[in-house]
């Protein structure tokens, strides 16, 4: 089930940032980031930061008992998901429904949870102190970072401290979907497809993918996880017409994430990106 929704009104208090070397989630300040290993593989770095009580709160109550309850019906509830649409910026979006999850490429795909190990980049004294242990930047990059590999699983990302969860409520969940109830989480992504043709008169076409963030839901998917069950999805994509649209700029970099990341992984994002 999929809808096409035209965002005329947005107040932009939820951004997607994307280039050609990852993708940040931003609500008020950056929630979460993922980018290119930059290791000859599909790999992704990612790091999580600080949670945001408000953004929690962002979701409208009306569409969240209808999340929560497994009775969401994308039809009858699309003009609730386009209140929610307001906190994004102008733009068009593809909205689709999953009542259990439906993306499997392979018989041994499957979907995971991207979510921080370690506390390295979600508390900040932590972080700091992280700094001054580590100060050798390149040889401990990768036991610092977090990465996934999505070439067998599609990974959803959080964009809150895995710390702050609660078990109570991730049980709660798990009754409720072993009674055969399919709580909603709703992630976000974005794309971008440009297309062109050779001198030849062959076509080709260039696409860069965003992460797959969880804007409400983490709580639903630890329980499906632990279940080992499919969820049901409610998917937000931003369209990026062309490659021209991509809005992840150096300076989006420096100002919302080089603080907020280690030095190193700072030092390899600026490494590896090549602004046009």
């Amino acid at each position: 089930m999929n809808k096409t929704i035209k965002v005329t009104n947005g107040t932009s208090f939820l951004e997607l940032k994307l280039n050609t070397l990852g993708s940040y989630l931003k609500f008020k300040k950056p929630l979460a980031i993922n980018w290119s290993d930059c290791q000859g593989s599909i790999a992704q770095f990612y790091a999580i930061f600080s949670y945001l009580q408000e953004y929690k709160e962002s979701i409208q109550e009306s569409l969240r008992v209808k999340l929560n309850d497994g009775s969401f019906d994308l039809n009858s509830e699309i003009d609730e998901v386009s209140k929610l649409l307001s906190l994004f910026e102008n733009g068009t979006y593809n909205i689709s429904f999953e009542p259990e999850y439906q993306y499997k490429i392979s018989d041994n795909w499957n979907w995971n949870l991207a979510k921080n190990n370690k506390l390295f980049s979600s508390n900040a004294v932590i972080r700091e102190e992280t700094q001054t242990l580590y100060s050798d930047e390149n040889k401990n990059l990768d036991y610092l970072t977090e990465s996934y590999y999505n070439g067998y699983s599609e990974y959803f990302i959080f964009t809150q401290p895995s710390e702050v969860l609660n078990k109570e409520r991730i049980k709660f969940y798990q009754e409720k979907i072993i009674q055969g109830e399919k709580p909603t989480a709703i992630i976000y992504n974005g794309y971008s497809e440009t297309k062109g043709t050779y001198k030849d008169g062959s076509n080709w076409i260039r696409t860069y993918l965003s992460g797959d963030f969880i804007i409400d839901g983490h709580h639903k998917l630890m329980a499906y996880k632990k279940l080992n069950c499919a969820p049901s999805l409610l998917r937000i994509s931003k369209i990026y017409n062309s490659d021209d649209k991509l809005n992840f700029s150096m300076k989006d970099f420096k100002s919302d994430l080089a603080s907020r990341l280690l030095k190193c992984q700072s030092k390899h994002f600026t490494e590896n990106y090549k602004e046009k």
